[in-house]
């Protein structure tokens, strides 16, 4: 199998044997990536004293050319001034042998980067295009009146980005960094100026498209809810932008509900019994494969309304792949007792989490979850503390607030959302506060594209 095409591998590995002469270079990766590069190039030249893969863990008797074979935990006290990584997702690897693996111990200052590329150079040169496209993606969405009044400071930003300096001809990761500073100097300035209830729809087509589908799609499904006895209600970042924009937040794509948990168990039901489940039997943690899983049923689908059980919310999907489909998330929520406190809530989060993962495919986790809810007291069947279950997304990535109160969701009342009605919590604001504090303002980061689908 041909994988490296390019004409200057070995010069690229001469230059590792100079800067690194003498140095003692482990090599990460002993798969094919390895032996092409060794059957191709002169390695001679590189003091290479260990070989180190994840297969080791298994078995280090495949031991290509002779090289001491380790194991990844074994770098943590292996004798080795450099590790160079040989993957195809270097870059990712590279981050956690550096900051995760080696971290707190003897060799956490080593240096760790990828074989055949210039780490420092593909870095700047990355969060550069990504630092752009996000000011692109802001100043296209931002009120005319306030692109108006900023005019001039983006101006004279603008004319630091076409200055060039001579040390940027042999250092290009420089002329990245400096390039990149200018466009988050430009983008913070936005941010920091505009008014965010008077954005503009998101303004690429093909992702405008997407999410007014995804609208129509979702207002399918809760009228079917609603005629079926579903007392549903919008959330999360959908709730966000029925009440800040009357539809989607312009970087996002998905659609979010809540049910309480007798209407949640009822979903499943209905659901079984109209459309056909995505089978979750070989979905796991560790494989993180749910995605290529939910692909693979949609291709087969045939246009057919699909649904599929997670662990920590219900899906509706719609589409002929995961890349072109439109999808409903359905969340549960529970009462819990009147007396019960956060600190309770942290401590037995903390236990699901651990049984998570050490259950690892979802049908455990799903029955061992149902069991939990059936079986525990603090859980009830009214009270006046409503928060998400535990087989819900927002109790583990949400830094607890308050609980909601019975009148936070009922009685519902609508909202519009991209042109529609649906039924929304009584006070949207409360309910919003729980999650997310500061939902008037821009969060921290903007992801462009939802859930890794990278659909715009």
């Amino acid at each position: 199998m041909e994988i490296f095409n390019e004409k200057n591998i070995q010069k690229r590995v001469d230059y590792l044997a100079r800067r690194y002469k003498g140095k003692k270079v482990v090599i990460y990766g002993a798969g094919d990536y390895f032996l092409n590069l060794r059957d191709k190039c002169d390695l001679s030249g590189l003091n290479i004293v260990g070989i180190s893969d994840r297969k080791f863990e298994v078995s280090k008797d495949e031991n290509p050319a002779g090289y001491t074979p380790l194991t990844p935990e074994e770098l943590k006290t292996f004798d080795f001034d450099v590790i160079f990584v040989l993957l195809k997702n270097d870059e990712k690897m590279c981050d956690y042998i550096e900051y995760q693996l080696l971290m707190n111990t003897k060799n956490e200052d080593k240096t760790v980067i990828p074989m055949l590329k210039n780490r420092f150079k593909n870095k700047a040169k990355e969060h550069y295009r990504k630092g752009k496209r996000l000011y692109g993606f802001i100043s296209r969405i931002a009120g005319d009146e306030d692109l108006e009044k900023l005019e001039k400071p983006l101006t004279d930003i603008r004319k630091e980005l076409k200055q060039f300096y001579p040390i940027e001809w042999f250092y290009p990761a420089k002329r990245y960094k400096r390039l990149n500073k200018c466009y988050k100097k430009m983008t913070d300035l936005l941010l920091e100026n505009i008014d965010i209830t008077k954005l503009k729809p998101a303004p690429e087509k093909k992702y405008r498209t997407f999410q007014l589908k995804t609208a129509e799609f979702c207002k399918r499904m809760t009228d079917f809810l609603d005629e079926n006895g579903i007392e549903y209600f919008i959330s999360s970042g959908t709730l966000i932008g029925a009440m800040r924009h009357k539809g989607f937040v312009p970087w996002d794509d998905d659609f979010d509900t809540g049910v309480l948990r007798k209407d949640f168990e009822k979903v499943k039901k209905i659901l079984k019994d109209n459309f056909e489940e995505i089978d979750n039997s070989d979905v796991s943690i560790s494989k993180n494969n749910r995605l290529k899983i939910i692909d693979k049923a949609l291709r087969k689908s045939m246009g057919k309304i699909l649904f599929f059980h997670g662990i920590e919310y219900i899906q509706l999907y719609q589409g002929k792949n995961i890349n072109d489909c439109v999808s409903m998330d359905i969340f549960s929520h529970d009462y819990y007792r009147d007396d019960y406190t956060w600190e309770e809530h942290r401590e037995y989060l903390k236990k699901i989490r651990a049984k998570r993962i050490e259950l690892d495919l979802f049908p455990k986790i799903i029955e061992y979850l149902d069991n939990e809810i059936k079986n525990n007291s603090d859980i009830v069947e009214k009270s006046n503390k409503i928060y998400y279950g535990i087989d819900n997304l927002g109790g583990y990535i949400v830094t607890p607030t308050a609980f909601m109160q019975e009148d936070t969701i009922y009685p519902r009342k609508k909202m519009v959302f991209e042109g529609y009605e649906f039924y929304a919590p009584n006070s949207p604001e409360g309910y919003t506060e729980v999650q997310y504090k500061d939902f008037m303002n821009f969060p921290k980061e903007i992801p462009l594209g939802h859930d890794g689908f990278n659909r715009g």
